[in-house]
């Protein structure tokens, strides 16, 4: 903590630590996107910073879900659809 304080950093020290600890828990792409974000700043994001990154990336996210879930729900259906009249319409005298 003295090392981190002795830096002079314009971030406040939790921030440091906090930022680290998110880090280390997302996922690859979105780390990457991070420091793509930060390395071309000055100063160090803050955590607050990082989470309006993680916010914004899992409202994305949940989108993409819906919007590939909506694609895939009236295929699915037709197919399903499509199996059972054949099911039905193959009887196989005995």
């Amino acid at each position: 903590m003295n090392a981190l304080q002795a830096l002079t950093l314009n971030v406040l020290v939790q921030d440091l630590m906090l930022n680290h600890l998110m880090l280390a828990t997302i996922d690859p792409e979105t780390q990457r996107e991070w420091e793509l974000n930060s390395a071309s700043r000055k100063d160090i994001p803050t955590t607050s910073e990082l989470g309006t990154l993680m916010q914004s990336n899992c409202r994305a996210l949940e989108r993409i879900h819906i919007n590939h879930s909506l694609k895939i729900s009236p295929a699915t259906s037709r197919s399903s659809h499509i199996m059972e009249g054949n099911s039905v319409n193959l009887h196989i005298p005995t």
